[in-house]
Parts: structure tokens; sequence; C-alpha cells
């Protein structure tokens, strides 16, 4: 039997709460990050001079509320810190986006860190 693993995980669809999880190698054990804080921005997600790296994209999720997103849920390391990382969707006009910023010292454990799927609502398979 096949096993299906998954690359991101999250405890919250609309990212305002909980947990993200992900792994850069698949089947690999998930790295948790708890919720820190959330904003809205004038900078598109590519365009912030915190970021370093684009993780991944296209992850699961709704869209903010605020400004109508784009649908791209992004995944970002920051640059000041590699501890640190950001979900970040763009707004749908251009004009901005919507971030979360996710720490691991603040990971609650309401996020599952296995990787295999459990519910593929909230994952990205690898």
């Amino acid at each position: 039997m096949r096993e299906n693993f998954v690359k991101f995980r999250t405890s919250d669809l609309d990212y305002l709460s909980g947990s993200i999880a992900f792994s850069l190698s698949c089947g690999n054990e998930l790295i948790e990050y708890g919720r820190e804080t959330k904003a809205h921005t004038a900078y598109e997600c590519e365009n912030d001079i915190n970021y370093v790296a684009l993780i991944m994209e296209n992850l699961p999720g709704n869209t903010p509320s605020g400004p109508l997103g784009d649908g791209n849920w992004k995944l970002y390391r920051d640059k000041s810190d590699i501890d640190e990382v950001w979900m970040c969707q763009n707004d749908a006009d251009g004009d901005g986006s919507f971030r979360v910023r996710y720490d691991t010292d603040d990971a609650d454990g309401s996020v599952s860190t296995s990787p295999l799927e459990e519910n593929a609502v909230f994952e990205e398979m690898c």
C-alpha cells in the first residue's frame, strides 16, 4: 500500500490562528510554526525586502478578509530569522498583500507534524 505524504499542513485555512507545519523533503517529519501576527501591507509578496526565499506556493487556504486576495497563498522564509516564516497572499488588484508571520518559538501543537496525509483539504501533498 502506497502512503500519501504531505509537505505542508495548516490548522486554519484562514491563517488567523493556530499553526502551520512543513518540510522541504517529502516523507520527513514536518516542522511546526505557530502564528504570531497578521497584517495587510502596501507591498506585494514578491517585493518585500524582509523575504529571502519563496519556499512554496499555491498552498491551501481561503481568501483573506479585507481586499480580495489572488487565491495564491505563498510561504516565504524570513531573511533575518531562520525560525520565522510568512504566509502571504497578494491582493487581486495588485495593491498590496495580506501576510501572517509564524515562528517555531510559538508552535502550540495545534497541527500534526506527521508526514502522512490526514486531511487533504488542509494539506499540500508532495
